[in-house]
């Protein structure tokens, strides 16, 4: 579509606009560039280096992305010297646009970037047709024509020509025109002739020339300029992608179900048991509810409600009750309701049990595919299967049973798929015609099957067993196959809901007795038991094979022992296939057997044999476990093997079953880390934001910038990190990627502060993406040092802000004190920086905005005069600004705005002025501005901060620069408002943003900043979190890629060397040999030289790595340049070929590629001095599925996943990845033939290399397990005879065995260990480790870590002074803190920081201790406060005995407020005098929090055997010092606990005294004293909700400990908050450090903030308040009048 008369045109494809431009005929020479192709003689590339043809081009143009049909493949070949010059020869074919394409094709053959890189802006096309019409008679292919004129000149053609020709159109006179049919021939063959010659219709090579330095492309009569392309994201493969793990799964498997699953069922059964719970507490007397429940918060329950999923029916069916039967007293209603309510239940199907979670087990498939896939592979021969499922519940397995089948082979079985089920209703569509409905009354009619699946339900409960399973049996085929699926027992929230149900239902014990008789009534008919799964849940799943003969022991002859020596048995097995593919009846069972090395490819082998012919009979045993036993069939397990006659038989850990297919589980790429970044996931919407781990992110030793520049980086700690605007957009997918996606795979985040790890100096910066983060490498260019009166968050807002604002404004826009100024979208970010700039030049400012909001934000803000604030929604502000500026406008816009509003405020500058332009969404789609605004000499300035950051090395230190002589009071620069979210809370973050309701800067806080801004030297870990892991290599290390110059491994480099990689060896015994391998090579090594961010080193070894001495080579080769990272293994040679065929050589051949290269390669890097990042080998999915033919390629890889297991049992690095076939490369990239009739499809390569090689399970039970029984022998001790309370300290364990086990476990966690963490470990821990339980060991551990880390803190010095500032906050009411029990306040620090108001600590002195009783410290305290605040205007928090005091403090009316957080237990203070060990006991229970609870128990055990008091408290001292270890202060570590037990003591006599004077009369004169008291008082109580029966009275015995009135008598003036809690003593716990701020803060910190920028500058302030409290703060805190200050809740008064 053209537009007439002004040469713009438009493409449009389904209305959407893909390209605008313009298009003008020019009066001279339109070709420049000719002499580039004239110059040159492309046509033959004799002279140039490297070369590809066409089927090479397009290989490589696959790889990217960029899929050609024929008709475009039009490159035929290419060839350089150098890369930066690119020439070819480009085949025209008649069209105009396949031509065009194929020229923009070449672009891509100068880059080694593996990007989807697409042409999205050409700045010039210029054509001279009659030069290309010239140059293509030239080039003319005369053998090579398009279509022959006999190809359009058929039979029918040329009489529907003839007839239009002579005009001949009735069905009479047909005869006439065919019988000129020649003529017409001859007539068209001239015409056709005439078009071809006009238009150039015909093959010709024509030469091109593209240059990769100033994209220019030039052909004959075409000249293409400046041509911009960008990166644009891939769509993910994922839509057929299966990722499966291949591991062993028993045939008896307790556990069948995975961890994440389980959670998710126990939590969901948690959840329903305290629902029918409070249904009992309702007033259900018939339902039985005897168990224990977790306590589940309201809003929780509230989730599951608004989830509504229709499987949690025990979840709905008990809300419903709640709900429905109970009155607003939360009592049940009447009798009627209950039967009314509960008939609508069992007659609802909504509400069929079922249905519910726990019954839905077809997903699980460690239960059910693991025996589904158990019958295929014994029918693996057989095509068609027949199965019937036998199912009475709404949970029909047909369709995942059914999807299982089909996906086992390769070449999928065809299914017949019987169903007999209750109501076809709950069949799937598919499956309907298939299914009958039945009634188990009526007798059962089955035909023949392969297999028979039996769901057991309440409907069968009835039925007799005997006959059922008789009717069953006869109509499986021989060996076919029995799969039942069983409750054993019922959860209880189940058993509840059968309590009301007033029928007869089976309990537990009915349940397991009816599993018994159902296997022993099939046991006696031949219907044996094979397989058992049970899902810890509920459900038992039973697979049987009907054995009716038992098999006779194998003859010798039979049975073949496959070793690593080929020679042995290689001939037998070929001979017996032979020989049953030849035998006319079936022969007998051949049984491989593997028991020499758990080291075997026997697994994959058989996979293959099986599928040969002669190959049904055979069957193999593989002990992994035993590897000198002898198979003897008569004793077990092979007796039952054999009787079994099951194919697969691996035996591990001593149970047999086989290695599986299973779905990676949800998490398997999640890992526990804390560093981690934010980046964009999969889809490019804001719930696609996600943590990846940012731990495998290694710096290179020598570091360059994208633009070269050689830079010095170091490590930051990140606190504060700033969101911008272009960061959403990219989130969002608003805005591609610009070409900085070529560097890094995150482009989100630029500016940080934080700390400096080598320094500990406060530091703020900018860096190209990556730094929504914990941390970030920055170089020392980027950052600078944090003034010290800003903190972090200031730091940061200032950033991108004033950097965008400054280079716009000074250095380029050269502001002048005085200028008028327009300032668009003033109350953003870089729009308020413009405002506090020109303030500074004391610019005349007109500012627009968006929002009424932001309008009252600028006026009060910045005193921005109303009739200077416009909006910025429409362009009427153009007439208003022309208006008060009297025409003249104004000397400088800061625009950020787009379209119409763009043109009306380039309208606005006046003469001589500057446009400064940062928005950029215009100028990507290259709009155009009109010229004549230039001669009254404007200057149009684009801003685009991100590229001076990247070309302009200087750029930053100057801007610093600038800041730090503006930053003081009096410059120019003060840091933008901020709105602060968590890092938790990213996604809210992005999506404030995008609301437009934000002023300023938007925040994410990684860390809370310090109070001291001084260097720190010791740096906080963060919480561990689960975030993404994601593949990363060390740049420093080298990888070594065997065969790494085929197809894939051309492509895995590259992939590596954007993630990171940098040191390449690959092996090759030819070398470099191909075209494609030469130009590949070659531009990777010469446009890096350009590049130096990915300047690489590229080896090509030709050392033979099937030898010791030649793999030492590669080593060898490899150190030279650095260490060694990673060994990926992907040579293979395949020798495809029938057993019965197949060479011993050619068998020897591809196993040896696979075995004997990774064998010696896993052999020699085990002797190095580190282990290796990755340890990897690229097996095949024939490997695990089968496929005929492929016996000794899988074969291979088999034992090459074995050697990896063993690795990951020795806790190295192991992975083996079973690809599919891959569509690029190899062998199958140009075959879709053999691919018809399978159930896999190609994969891309770029989905192949993004398989997560990281991300591999450390296998227990290998390397742990030998260390343990070691130990066990080196302590010369039984473990099931040694108490599991018992640490190795206690034991006494030996420094080696210390040393190796404080290594294994550094290893494991990637965690320092001491040998005091050792000693700490208890038995019971070890036994589970060995077990391959690694959590409990884990915890303790990380509780000696987080115990160590906390007494590290606290400084055991009794204080001098009587006081100390716990923060720097100066102005406020000061809250005075009472000493705490511990005597340091160092579990109040993080407290402290987080109220606004001065917080100062009371201190415990060595005065304080010479005081004998409660009262006497009282006294002590109330006095000295009275000296330090005389007025008395300050608040109080006290917990302990400090509590007593501030309630003494309230009841006085000295303080204003008192917070008391009462941890007193009665279970503590009994009735009687504390003994010396309750006082002890108490001690511990305070320190609990620092202490792990087996050392906590060790203490308690080892202190009673102290022959005295003093003894017992010096020993609990020695051993917090031994975990504490260097660093810790502890001086006076003794004395304070002494002062420690005695302020127990002293506070359990005041208690017993206070009791006895206590009586209900005493309590009603405290409530009428209370009642006329006007100080406030927050009452905390921490404790366990479900650790009492009634928590109001808890509650109420709690106030009368510090004589406060009953809760009952709703006193105004004292505020409840009990906080469900463990440890009462965890004053830092989260929720109760809330609490206290919450009751400390008076005003928002942002509506102080607004109050004091208002009083800097002088403004007339009102303000309105909720609570006189407020109101009085105000007037004291901050002097604003009385008469300035109106109660929020009276509209009256705001009139006022």
């Amino acid at each position: 579509m053209s537009v007439p008369s002004i040469d713009e045109f438009v493409v449009l494809e389904n209305d959407n606009v893909c390209v605008v431009g313009r298009v003008r005929s020019p009066d001279d020479e339109v070709l420049l560039q000719q002499n580039k192709i004239y110059d040159k003689q492309i046509h033959s590339l004799s002279d140039k280096k490297y070369t590809l043809e066409r089927k090479d081009i397009y290989k490589e143009l696959g790889v990217l992305g960029l899929d050609y049909g024929p008709e475009f493949q039009r490159l035929r070949k290419v060839g350089t010297n150098d890369f930066k010059e690119i020439y070819g020869v480009n085949e025209w074919t008649g069209s105009f646009i396949t031509y065009m394409d194929a020229l923009l094709q070449s672009m891509a053959m100068a880059a080694p970037f593996r990007k989807l890189m697409v042409p999205v802006m050409i700045r010039a096309l210029r054509v001279d047709p009659r030069v290309l019409f010239e140059g293509l008679r030239k080039s003319r292919n005369i053998q090579a024509p398009v279509k022959s004129i006999e190809d359009y000149a058929t039979q029918d053609n040329m009489e529907k020509v003839a007839n239009q020709i002579t005009g001949i159109t009735e069905e009479v006179q047909v005869d006439v025109a065919k019988q000129d049919i020649p003529n017409v021939m001859q007539l068209y063959s001239v015409e056709v002739s005439k078009l071809y010659e006009r238009f150039a219709i015909f093959s010709a090579d024509m030469p091109f020339y593209f240059n990769a330095k100033s994209k220019r492309l030039v052909t004959q009569g075409i000249e293409v300029e400046d041509i911009m392309a960008f990166p644009i994201p891939r769509r993910a493969d994922t839509m057929d992608l299966v990722t499966d793990s291949y591991e062993f799964y028993a045939n008896e498997d307790l556990e069948a179900i995975e961890p994440l699953e389980r959670k998710l069922l126990t939590d969901y059964v948690e959840v329903c048991k305290a629902m029918a719970a409070k249904v009992k507490q309702m007033g259900f007397k018939q339902m039985k509810c005897d168990f224990n429940y977790q306590s589940i918060s309201d809003e929780e329950i509230q989730e599951y409600k608004n989830a509504n999923n229709e499987n949690h029916v025990i979840f709905r069916i008990f809300d419903k009750m709640l709900s429905e039967l109970s009155d607003e007293n939360k009592n049940i209603k009447t009798d009627a309701n209950i039967h009314k309510v509960l008939n609508e239940i069992y007659a609802n199907p909504e509400y069929d049990l079922s249905k519910d979670l726990i019954n839905q087990i077809s997903k699980n498939e460690r239960m059910i595919r693991t025996l589904v896939d158990i019958v295929s592979e014994n029918y693996v021969t057989t095509n068609d299967l027949n199965i019937t499922e036998i199912n009475l519940s709404s949970d029909v397995l047909a369709k995942d049973v059914d999807h299982l089948l089909t996906q086992f082979r390769i070449i999928p079985f065809i299914t017949n798929y019987k169903l007999i089920v209750k109501s076809k209703d709950y069949v799937h569509e598919v499956f309907r015609s298939n299914a009958m409905e039945w009634d188990p009354k009526d007798d059962l009619s089955l035909k023949p099957s392969h297999l028979v699946i039996m769901r057991d339900t309440p409907d069968l409960w009835h039925k007799d067993m005997n006959g059922f399973i008789q009717d069953m049996s006869d109509n499986i085929q021989e060996k076919g196959f029995l799969l039942t699926v069983f409750r054993y027992k019922f959860t209880e929230p189940e058993l509840a809901l059968n309590s009301l149900n007033g029928k007869a239902v089976f309990n537990n014990t009915d349940l397991e007795n009816r599993i018994k008789d159902f296997i022993s009534i099939s046991d006696s008919i031949g219907l044996r038991l094979v397989a058992t799964k049970y899902d810890t849940i509920g459900t038992v799943a039973l697979l049987f094979r009907q054995i009716l003969e038992t098999p006779k022991i194998p003859d010798q002859t039979d049975v073949i022992n496959v070793t690593l020596d080929y020679n042995q048995w290689f001939g037998v097995l070929q001979e017996k296939l032979i020989t049953a593919k030849d035998a006319d009846n079936k022969t007998d069972n051949v049984w491989l057997t593997a028991n020499t090395s758990s080291i075997n490819g026997i697994i994959g082998l058989m996979n293959c044999v099986r599928l040969e012919p002669g190959g049904e009979n055979s069957r193999y045993i593989f002990n992994y476990d035993n590897n000198s036993e002898k198979i003897d069939f008569t004793v077990n397990p092979y007796k039952e093997i054999l009787t079994n006659d099951l194919v697969a038989n691996v035996i591990r850990d001593g149970k047999v079953g086989t290695y599986r297919h299973l779905k990676l589980s949800k998490d398997c790429d999640k890992v526990l880390t804390n560093e981690y970044y934010l980046n964009l996931g999969q889809t490019r919407d804001l719930a696609g934001l996600q943590w990846y781990d940012l731990k495998t992110i290694i710096p290179a030793k020598e570091q360059y910038d994208f633009a070269g520049n050689r830079v010095t980086k170091h490590k930051v700690n990140i606190y504060s990190t700033g969101l911008s605007f272009h960061d959403v957009m990219l989130a969002t997918g608003r805005i591609p990627p610009g070409p900085e996606v070529i560097f890094t795979d995150c482009t989100i985040g630029g500016e940080f502060a934080g700390r400096r790890i080598d320094t500990g100096e406060r530091v703020m910066g900018m860096e190209a993406g990556r730094c929504f983060a914990t941390s970030t490498y920055c170089s020392t260019h980027g950052m600078t040092h944090i003034p010290e009166h800003w903190s972090m968050d200031d730091a940061v807002s200032i950033l991108s802000t004033y950097s965008t604002a400054y280079y716009g404004l000074i250095q380029k826009g050269r502001l002048r004190k005085g200028e008028s100024i327009l300032i668009h979208s003033a109350a953003g970010g870089v729009g308020q920086a413009a405002i506090n700039i020109a303030k500074h030049y004391e610019c005349d400012i007109i500012v627009t905005i968006g929002t009424e909001d932001k309008r009252v934000f600028i006026e009060k803000e910045y005193n921005i005069p109303t009739n200077r604030i416009f909006n910025s929604r429409d362009i009427l502000f153009k007439n208003q600004i022309m208006e008060i500026t009297e025409g003249r406008g104004v000397d400088m816009v800061l625009n950020s705005l787009s379209g119409e509003k763009l043109d009306a405020s380039y309208e606005c500058v006046a003469n001589h002025g500057r446009f400064i332009e940062i928005g950029k969404f215009d100028m990507l789609q290259n709009k155009k501005l009109g010229m004549f605004d230039f001669i009254r000499s404007v200057n149009f300035i684009p801003v685009a901060i991100d590229l001076v950051l990247v070309d302009d090395i200087g750029f930053l230190p100057m801007f610093y620069e600038w800041v730090h002589k503006n930053c003081e009071p009096g410059g120019c620069l003060r840091p933008i408002n901020q709105t602060t979210f968590k890092a938790t809370d990213a996604e809210k973050a992005f999506r404030y943003m995008t609301t437009g309701k934000h002023s300023g800067k938007i925040i994410l806080k990684m860390r809370e900043e310090e109070t001291d801004r001084r260097p720190l030297k010791a740096h906080k870990l963060l919480p561990e979190i689960k975030a993404q892991a994601k593949t990363y290599f060390d740049p420093n290390k080298v990888y070594i890629i065997t065969g790494g110059l085929g197809g894939f491994g051309m492509e895995l480099i590259p992939w590596m060397q954007y993630y990171g990689a940098r040191k390449f060896v690959v092996t090759s015994r030819s070398g470099v040999k191909t075209d494609y391998q030469k130009f590949v090579f070659n531009r990777f090594h010469e446009v890096w030289k350009d590049y130096k961010f990915f300047e690489s080193q590229w080896i090509v070894s030709t050392a033979d790595g099937f030898t010791i001495e030649g793999t030492q080579q590669l080593l060898k080769q490899a150190q030279e340049l650095g260490p060694i990272g990673g060994v990926f293994h992907l040579a293979l040679e395949l020798n495809d070929c029938l057993i019965e065929k197949l060479t011993f050589d050619k068998f020897c051949s591809s196993i040896d590629t696979k075995h004997k290269i990774f064998t010696n390669l896993d052999q020699l890097t085990r002797k190095l001095n580190y282990n290796l990042d990755y340890f990897v080998i690229f097996s095949s999915v024939t490997c695990g599925k089968g496929n005929g033919g492929q016996s000794n390629y899988s074969f291979g890889n088999s034992i090459c996943e074995r050697i990896c297991e063993q690795r990951r049992g020795d806790g190295l690095h192991g992975l083996a990845v079973q690809y599919g076939p891959v569509g690029d490369v190899g062998v199958f990239a140009d075959s879709d033939q053999l691919l018809t009739m399978t159930s896999i499809r190609k994969q891309r390569i770029n989905s192949c290399c993004d398989v997560k090689v990281g991300q591999t399970k450390v296998e227990s039970g290998g390397r742990q397990k030998r260390l343990v029984k070691e130990l066990w022998r080196a302590l010369g001790i039984d473990p099931d005879n040694t108490p599991n309370h018992l640490t190795l300290g206690e034991i006494g364990i030996e420094s080696m065995f210390a040393v190796e086990l404080q290594q294994e476990l550094e290893r494991e966690w990637n965690m320092k260990v001491t040998l005091n963490h050792v000693k700490s470990i208890t038995i019971g821990m070890l036994k589970d480790y060995e077990a391959g339980k690694i959590g409990e060991i884990k915890k303790h551990l990380d509780d000696v870590r987080r115990a160590k880390a906390n007494l590290l803190k606290m400084k055991f010095l009794i204080p001098y002074e009587t006081h100390t500032r716990l923060n720097s906050v100066q102005k406020g009411v000061p809250v005075y803190i009472l000493p705490p029990i511990e005597v340091n306040f160092a579990a109040m620090v993080e407290l402290a920081q987080k109220i606004n108001r001065p917080v100062i600590g009371l201190n415990w002195t060595r005065e304080v201790t010479q005081l004998t009783t409660l009262k006497e410290v009282s006294e002590y305290y109330v006095k000295l406060l009275k000296n330090l605040e005389p007025k008395g205007s300050y608040e109080v928090l006290g917990y302990f005995d400090g509590a007593i005091i501030c309630s003494k403090l309230l009841r006085k009316q000295i303080v204003g407020k008192a917070v008391i957080i009462d941890v007193i237990n009665d279970a503590f203070f009994r009735e009687d005098h504390m003994t010396d060990e309750d006082l002890l006991i108490m001690l511990l229970t305070i320190l609990s929090r620092e202490l792990p609870g087996s050392l906590k128990d060790k203490i308690q055990r080892d202190i009673k055997k102290e022959p005295n008091f003093n003894n017992k408290v010096k020993f609990i001292v020695n051993e917090l010092v031994d975990l504490a270890g260097k660093g810790l202060v502890a001086n006076d570590m003794e004395p304070i606990f002494h002062v420690m037990l005695a302020r127990i003591r002293k506070l359990s006599e005041y208690r017993l005294n206070k009791r006895k004077k206590f009586s209900n009369r005493l309590k009603l004169a405290i409530a009428k004293k209370w009642a006329k008291r006007t100080g406030k008082l927050v009452f905390i109580k921490p404790f366990r909700f479900d650790s009492v029966e009634d928590v109001e009275n808890c509650l109420d015995k709690s106030m009368d400990t510090y004589f406060l009135p009953s809760i009952y008598d709703n006193n105004e003036n004292i505020i409840m908050e009990p906080i469900d809690n463990d440890n009462q003593f965890d004053l830092a716990c989260t929720v109760i450090v809330d609490k206290i701020v919450e009751a400390f803060t008076y005003m928002a910190p942002k509506e102080m903030a607004a109050i004091n920028m208002c009083q800097h500058y002088g403004c007339d302030i009102y303000v309105t308040v909720g609570t006189d409290e407020k109101k009085q703060f105000l007037a004291n805190d901050y002097n604003i009048p009385v008469n300035r200050i109106f109660n929020s809740r009276d509209i009256l008064n705001i009139l006022c």
